[in-house]
């Protein structure tokens, strides 16, 4: 079972309504009209993603902008060239299917009349093995990785703020093996700063609508109010 459209009880703060409904009704949406999108309205977009929480404060997030078709067409042509290359070289089926999969999005990126690259420092490797030895956990709390997280919220508070704006956008972490190193040497990055995806925006096409149809497990899935009694840990 799921859901598709989402249920918002009325709160007696307006604001607070806005809210609800801007996360319940944002949407991954990958059709633009051909029109550009004001600068201004980026640099609001790089405002909201600058708000977003982060471990330590330490705000790892870095943005890079492209609005000229120019631009669009460097970063989609190295795209299919790595794409190609792959699939040349690809001996694993189900390797092959994950490029062909990215692949068949990699026109959303080509056509938007913006994109955003989104980059997050790592986490210090030192702390991460200081932190491993100590607990005794070979994997690091099985893949703990706070800069990353404090990079979803970033990237998450761009979509909403987006949706706010009217701007149809979508995030997209299947080019970043295709674009990985590449880009950093395109914009002079250091090499060490992670690539995590790319947003794609635009004014939205009149009637797109999401292909997934946005349908939503259902609550009792993943929501459990837990209690881990009185005896405390061991």
């Amino acid at each position: 079972m799921s859901e598709s459209q989402p249920t918002i009880k009325t709160p007696r703060n307006p604001a607070t309504l806005d809210l609800l409904r801007a996360i319940a009704e944002r949407r991954s949406l990958r059709s633009y009209q051909d029109r550009p999108v004001a600068r201004e309205l980026l640099g609001q977009l790089a405002v909201s993603a600058r708000w977003a929480p982060s471990n330590w404060n330490s705000q790892p997030w870095r943005f890079s902008f492209f609005d000229s078709k120019e631009d669009i067409e460097r970063l989609s042509d190295v795209m299919d060239a790595k794409a190609q290359e792959a699939l040349l070289r690809s001996v694993d089926p189900h390797f092959t299917h994950f490029v062909e999969h990215s692949i068949s999005y990699f026109h959303v990126v080509r056509n938007a009349p913006v994109v955003v690259a989104m980059f997050y420092k790592p986490f210090a490797p030192r702390m991460e093995a200081v932190i491993s030895d100590f607990f005794a956990d070979p994997l690091c709390g099985a893949g703990w990785n706070p800069n990353l997280i404090s990079f979803g919220m970033a990237a998450q508070n761009m979509l909403l703020a987006a949706h706010a704006m009217g701007l149809a956008a979508c995030f997209h972490s299947g080019p970043v093996p295709f674009l990985n190193g590449a880009i950093h040497e395109m914009l002079g990055l250091h090499p060490k700063l992670v690539f995590g995806g790319l947003i794609t925006l635009g004014w939205p096409t009149p009637g797109e609508s999401p292909a997934s149809g946005a349908k939503r497990k259902n609550l009792e899935m993943f929501l459990n109010f837990s209690s881990l009694g009185e005896s405390g840990p061991r």
